[in-house]
């Protein structure tokens, strides 16, 4: 019976979970449930079901090193990815009913993140008696905090890697036995400060070598009085930061390229009497280039000839125009268009061509008359014809049919004696009609020849009138080239302006009568060579030590070319404007040295404070821990003693904590012995200490209200006599809780049984083999 107020597993159902299809393990509140059979029965995977219910994410798969970004086509723990998975508990203590269930849905038929193992425990939907419920209220159902995480310390033993804790180095042993039973968000926290500590002793290092490395660079300059120098600005229209009043620098290369600038004003300043010939020379150079002297040669004389040739653009349009319509003229006469040549518009255009119209005029009307004319008659005789045919055709098909004497009209009634008169009177009539239509036509096709002749002289006169518009129109400027030139005139004209005012007049004259002319020479590099050599009579003579180019930048860099600017400067003025500079950074290189020292004095006071948080939190965290040794040592190496006996180093083990180190250490030694035990016991053995320790603390710390055990293979590395104590242990200690184990040998199986039923325990074992 249950002596404690504790739930126990009643049932456990398992369905399409990793290799159960489907089960239910009935548990009937027993004090023992043995699952035994042989391996790959699925008896850890029902382990692994309660674990995932009560913990929702195994232990051994919350530190898996496997990215979760990284999506898999197949599901890692579904039995058939098309259907879900159901995971439940049911919970009982003398009336009190609890069911706990964990839910997945199908897997995703497709490549998911879902499918990662770091990932699938998430999806899981949780109820608690069939509604949906969180793991917050589970761990208040079972007044059972952080179970999540104190699942696995307090009540459940796995097979794969029990003795992960007894393997990790005494100083994690330490963080973690603090961390599972309570500290851990103070442990958090330490670990943050720490980082919080490490961080800011880095940046004092750093900044003291900062200070360091200022006091060697300007060593000479901190020993040496500060001179005032008062400020005056050089230049008023542009901003230079050398020439500002608060010059806020402390790099030594800007400093010097600041002194760098000032030079150049100096070198300026002894050049100045150059300036005027430098510059005006350096203007002049730049006309020697092929690019202006190409474009001198080419444009000169269009851009001085800019309206004339406005005016002959005019010219070209209208020559184009009447090309245009010479042409269309020219085609109308080729295809016989009478009628568009018979238009007033087209008479009065050859009026205006000088061409006699009076005659042409007159036939050409004729002729579209008698043409007209020929047309209707043509349609009467087709007509006539096909009344002809109709008439006979009726005739002969009808005239029985209607009441008509032989040679009576059938159309006008009058009586032609017979109907071979009536036809014949017909036929006599449509010869005579057609006989006037020939007579017609021929005088037609004269009148038509006699135009077409006219017309062609007209079209000689037009093609004529055509090639000597279109040599004329040859020499005009084309539409392209005038719009080229409309765009650069502006611009050219002034660069050939002052190009030339540059000139003294003789000069002006001789390279003017080079380049103004229609048409070119056709040697353009001799061209060039002729001006160049003109400008070049006015190169001064100036030493050839002084950088002419850096004079003419500065001045307009500095200056804009105002010599008035340049000479309102003195040499005093430079002087101090260098010693300005200097002493303005010298005062910014004391300023930022004292900011530095300040700032490292106030991060040393900080960091003091944060280094006595932390012997704060570091002290407590080791009570706290030293706390949990104290209270767990003696009942560890009893039961150790008990489980482990006759083992070859003594009997019970010894938690060694020590807090006096800088990083606290937690070693589990054998009595009277310093080797850790992780060295000197057998691997049965280690998991011996592991099953011993997880009693030791679910009998110290468990107070929640569940009241199962789980060890899953405990005996798989056991010995007989450890087996037998284990078992001892278990059923003295523990009988008011329900112990769940497995195991793959039915004797051990039987055993355990048998050491309950003695003791008066009910038991039960569950065989997968006959499940499965």
């Amino acid at each position: 019976m249950n002596n404690k107020n504790t739930l126990r597993i009643n049932s456990l159902y398992v369905k399409n979970f990793k290799s159960i299809t489907e089960a239910s393990f009935k548990f009937d509140e027993n004090n023992l449930i043995i699952f035994d059979g042989p391996n790959g029965y699925g008896k850890t995977t029902a382990f692994e079901a309660i674990e995932i219910i009560l913990s929702k994410t195994p232990r051994k798969y919350r530190t898996i090193l496997i990215d979760a970004k990284i999506g898999y086509t197949n599901s890692p723990i579904h039995n058939d990815e098309n259907s879900p998975i159901e995971l439940m508990l049911h919970l009982n203590n003398n009336g009190e009913s609890l069911f706990i269930k964990r839910y997945f849905e199908k897997a995703p038929q497709r490549k998911s993140q879902d499918n990662n193992i770091r990932n699938i425990f998430e999806t899981s939907k949780l109820f608690i008696n069939e509604e949906e419920s969180t793991e917050d209220k589970l761990e208040k159902r079972l007044d059972f905090p952080n179970i999540n995480i104190l699942f696995n310390v307090l009540n459940y033993v796995e097979q794969d890697e029990n003795t992960f804790f007894l393997k990790k180095n005494p100083k994690e042993r330490y963080k973690e036995l603090s961390s599972l039973l309570g500290a851990e968000k103070e442990l958090f926290q330490l670990e943050k400060i720490k980082s919080l500590e490490k961080e800011l002793s880095g940046l004092i290092r750093q900044k003291k070598i900062e200070r360091d490395n200022i006091i060697e660079r300007n060593r000479e300059i901190l020993s040496s009085e500060t001179l005032t120098i008062s400020y005056k600005q050089f230049i008023k229209d542009k901003v230079f930061a050398w020439d500002q009043e608060n010059i806020v620098n402390t790099d030594i290369n800007i400093r010097n390229s600041y002194l760098s600038e000032v030079e150049k004003i100096k070198y300026l300043y002894s050049n100045k009497g150059l300036l005027k010939e430098i510059y005006d020379w350096h203007n002049i150079q730049t006309y020697i280039g092929d690019d202006f002297l190409d474009k001198f040669i080419s444009f000169y004389w269009k851009i001085e000839n800019y309206e004339v040739l406005k005016v002959e653009l005019g010219e070209r349009r209208r020559n184009d125009s009447i090309l245009k319509n010479n042409q269309t003229l020219i085609e109308a006469i080729d295809q016989l268009n009478y009628n568009y040549l018979n238009q007033d518009s087209t008479w009065e255009y050859l009026k205006e061509k000088g061409i006699n119209i009076d005659i042409p005029k007159t036939k050409l009307i004729l002729f579209i008359a008698q043409r007209e004319a020929l047309g209707a008659q043509s349609k009467v005789l087709n007509n006539l014809k096909n009344k002809r045919i109709e008439l006979l055709s009726i005739q002969r098909e009808h005239r029985y049919l209607i009441n008509l004497a032989d040679g009576e009209c059938p159309t006008c009634g009058f009586d032609w004696e017979s109907s071979d008169i009536l036809i014949n009177h017909i036929q006599q009539t449509e010869q005579k009609i057609f006989q006037e239509y020939n007579v017609l036509n021929v005088e037609f096709e004269k009148l038509k020849g006699e135009i077409n002749f006219l017309l062609e002289s007209f079209r000689d006169r037009l093609i004529k009138d055509s090639e000597l518009i279109t040599e004329i129109t040859n020499k005009f400027i084309t539409y392209d080239s005038f719009a080229y030139l409309e765009d650069i005139y502006l611009q050219q004209k002034e660069k050939f302006d002052v190009f030339l005012s540059d000139m003294n007049e003789d000069d002006k004259v001789s390279i003017i009568s080079l380049v103004n002319n229609r048409i070119q020479a056709d040697d353009q590099n001799n061209l060039k060579n002729s001006i160049r050599f003109i400008i070049n009579q006015k190169k001064p003579s100036i030493d050839s030590s002084i950088n002419t180019f850096q004079l003419v930048n500065d001045f307009d860099v500095y200056f804009q070319n105002n010599i008035q600017i340049l000479n309102n400067i003195s040499e005093k003025d430079i002087n101090d404007k260098s010693l300005y500079i200097i002493t303005q950074y010298n005062l910014a290189i004391n300023r930022d040295l004292n900011s530095l020292k300040d700032k490292i004095e106030q991060q040393e006071s900080f960091l003091v404070k944060v280094q006595g948080i932390i012997k704060i939190f570091d002290n407590a965290i080791k009570n706290y821990t030293k706390n949990i040794v104290d209270t767990v040592t003696i009942p560890f190496y009893i039961y150790t003693g008990k489980i482990l006996q006759r083992h070859s180093l003594g009997s019970g083990l010894v938690l060694d904590l020590d807090v006096s180190k800088k990083d606290p250490q937690l070693k589990i030694n054998p009595t009277g012995r310093d080797q850790e035990v992780s060295y000197t016991l057998s691997s049965g053995q280690l998991s011996a200490t592991v099953i011993s320790l997880m009693l030791v603390l679910n009998k110290v710390y468990s107070k929640s209200k569940f009241g199962t055990i789980l060890i899953d293979d405990p005996l798989q590395t056991l010995d007989e006599i450890n087996t037998h104590s284990l078992i001892e242990v278990l059923k003295y200690n523990f009988s008011d809780q329900q112990v769940v184990l497995s195991t793959h040998e039915d004797r051990y199986s039987k055993l355990i049984r048998y050491k309950y039923d003695k003791f008066n325990l009910l038991n039960k074992n569950i065989r997968m083999k006959d499940i499965f």
